[in-house]
């Protein structure tokens, strides 16, 4: 069901925070048949995928949390409004997701800690919005800003050095694609279990045992090769990392975020 709709969102007596909004909305209104996780729910016949945010997934920390605010904020109807693009790459529609009383539900995600603001252009009207709640939620330690820090030897690994666009199509040369994970720090980090992804559900490297002494470093390749001490390889059928812009995530064991780079236009 679909069907134009206009919110007067309410304003109140105090200046709007980093969570809240104060204008007239004109949308598309859907009924949500279920929520896939922080950033994404189904509607008949569609899902949706919230603009300017990437959420935990199910199995990551806080990725059960924001999948349950979502759905709790979503309620059984949403109005729908959207920017340059309707669909991104994996066919899912792109929206500014708005309750029925208003409520921007991008920009509450953030605001809470339960999901991430990224910038996928060219969808970034309402990104400096979003940007600014995170800044808010990360200084008071809302939501995954607080339960999914990494301690230890996982504050000295890093994301170091990445090529996602080597020249020619990238499916004749999968190994022209690489991410490099260095230890930073003075103590041995031990990555087994640790996982490398994108900004996609499907696309993940998990790591064996791998022991990564102070100084050294890691290169994960996309394609299949022989894993050596300092290189492995994801032995991925097709190209991991998007050419015009993704964003890499290093998770420890557990689903904290240890590391992530952003990058692209």
């Amino acid at each position: 069901m679909r069907r134009l709709l206009l919110i007067a969102l309410v304003v109140g007596a105090c200046a709007p925070s980093a969570g809240t909004t104060t204008t007239a909305v004109v949308g598309e209104e859907v009924l949500v048949r279920s929520v896939t996780d922080g950033d994404t729910f189904e509607i008949q016949g569609d899902r949706i995928r919230l603009i300017g945010i990437n959420a935990p997934e199910s199995d990551e920390c806080w990725g059960e949390e924001s999948t349950d605010v979502l759905s709790d904020m979503l309620g059984e109807a949403v109005v729908l409004t959207f920017d340059v693009e309707r669909r991104d790459p994996y066919g899912r529609l792109l929206a500014y997701v708005w309750t029925a009383e208003g409520a921007f539900v991008n920009q509450a995600m953030v605001a809470g800690g339960h999901a991430l603001a990224r910038a996928y252009e060219p969808n970034t009207m309402r990104q400096e919005d979003l940007e600014a709640a995170e800044v808010e939620a990360k200084d008071s330690g809302a939501g995954l800003w607080s339960a999914c820090t990494t301690a230890g030897t996982a504050e000295t690994v890093r994301i170091t050095d990445y090529e996602t666009n080597p020249p020619g199509p990238d499916e004749d040369d999968l190994n022209g694609e690489w991410i490099v994970i260095s230890n930073v720090g003075d103590d041995t980090a031990r990555l087994e279990g640790w996982t490398l992804r994108d900004e996609s559900t499907g696309n993940r490297y998990t790591f064996d045992e791998v022991l990564l002494e102070p100084g050294t470093s890691m290169t994960v390749f996309t394609g299949c090769g022989a894993k050596t001490n300092s290189e492995r390889y994801w032995c991925s059928d097709y190209p991991v990392w998007n050419n015009t812009g993704d964003t890499i995530f290093l998770l420890d064991a557990s689903g904290r975020t240890v590391d992530m780079l952003s990058y692209g236009t």
